[in-house]
């Protein structure tokens, strides 16, 4: 049995392995840098740990939409590396057996199939989960410039 966090981008779902989850926040003040990919919104100051933040909408080349009282930032943990992800809203958790999650799908959308690590069906929608280590995989030399530079 798994745990996903389900969220909203534009009107589709998608989601993260909650395991891979450190905390879901409210939009904060983010510090734009330069020469980073147009998705990186920027960093923010996480109680001292300096965090690279990225628009899920421009990574997928969605229309951009004003930040709402709903727009969260949803702060990920892989292997002591902290990235913020910003979406519409958070939908929830959910517990999903392990053989209902699916590795075999196309192009989703427009968006390539490397982003996901697995679909699974939620009350007749369909969840993409989403694989941060493709997501931030741009990122990555900048996020050590920051940490180590």
């Amino acid at each position: 049995m798994k745990q996903i966090i389900s969220f909203k981008i534009a009107d589709k779902k998608f989601g993260f392995y909650i395991l891979e989850v450190q905390e879901i926040i409210r939009i904060k003040k983010i510090t734009p840098l330069p020469n980073v990919p147009e998705y990186v919104k920027g960093v923010l100051n996480l109680r001292g740990n300096i965090v690279p933040i990225i628009d899920l909408r421009k990574r997928f080349n969605f229309p951009e939409k004003i930040y709402t009282m709903f727009t969260r930032i949803i702060i990920t943990n892989m292997k002591g590396q902290l990235n913020g992800f910003i979406v519409d809203n958070i939908e929830g958790v959910i517990n999903v057996e392990d053989n209902k999650i699916k590795s075999n799908f196309k192009d989703y959308k427009g968006i390539s199939p490397e982003f996901f690590q697995g679909v699974v069906e939620d009350k007749n929608n369909l969840i993409l989960i989403l694989n941060i280590e493709t997501l931030i995989k741009n990122i990555n030399s900048t996020q050590k410039e920051l940490n180590y530079g």
